[in-house]
Formats: C-alpha cells, structure tokens, sequence
C-alpha cells in the first residue's frame, strides 16, 4: 500500500510527517506517470523508478511508496529490490 494522505501515514508510523512530504510524493508520482503514460509498460516503470528515486531520497513518504511499487504481468512480479517467478 502507497502512502497518499494523512490517515495512511499514522497507519505505517509516519505521525509526525509534514503533510507537504504526502503532497509533494502524490504530486511528484502523478507528474512522472503523466509523462510517460504513453510509454511500454516496461518503460514507464523504468522511468518512474528512476525520477521517484530521485524524488525519495529526500522525502520519506516517496522511499516508503517507491519500496512498494511493482510492476505486475501476467506471470512476473518486478520491483527495483527483488524479482519473483
């Protein structure tokens, strides 16, 4: 699960978080997909990855969602972490 407002954040243990880090990570994530939206699959992940990383080296709320973002196919789990059969 993202991290996308205020509710979530006390949920995964973020209580204390500047609600412009939930703000800047929904923006941030929502621009970069916007972008490459009309890119293959595979690249737009690359590119999300890539430009949400840089993002979430200095926002907590982007490196907590950017651990949990896969991409899913039909018989293949991919994150940047991990890749699963």
């Amino acid at each position: 699960m993202f991290i996308s407002e205020e509710a979530e954040s006390v949920i995964y243990g973020f209580e204390d978080v500047d609600l412009s880090l939930i703000n800047q990570s929904n923006e941030g994530f929502a621009c970069i997909l916007s972008k490459y939206i009309h890119e293959p699959v595979e690249i737009l992940y690359e590119k999300l990855l890539f430009e949400y990383g840089i993002l979430a080296e200095n926002n907590v709320i982007a490196s907590f969602n950017l651990k949990r973002l896969y991409l899913i196919q039909i018989g293949l789990i991919i994150n940047h972490y991990k890749t699963a059969v």
